[in-house]
């Protein structure tokens, strides 16, 4: 059954607005600065190098937003009804 152009459009539109919160988080990271150095000591998270953990949330965001990818990896993992 093929999907309507209002549940398509919606689709898209929920995904770009999760993909930018990603972005934005992963660009703040990259960014720097005391506020979240603050952050991350509040979350005990101080430690754990901060530009690797960024460019990973980028990772995940380009690959969730190439369609064939997003769509290919529930199936490699066995999620057949994901298709």
């Amino acid at each position: 059954m093929a999907a309507s152009g209002r549940a398509v459009k919606t689709g898209w539109a929920i995904s770009i607005l999760v993909s930018l919160m990603f972005v934005f988080s992963a660009s703040m990271k990259l960014m720097g600065g005391p506020e979240l150095a603050k952050g991350m000591e509040h979350l005990e998270l101080a430690k754990i190098p901060i530009t690797p953990l960024s460019i990973l949330e980028l990772t995940c965001v380009a690959i969730y937003l190439i369609p064939p990818i997003s769509f290919s990896l529930p199936a490699l993992r066995g999620y057949r009804r994901a298709l």
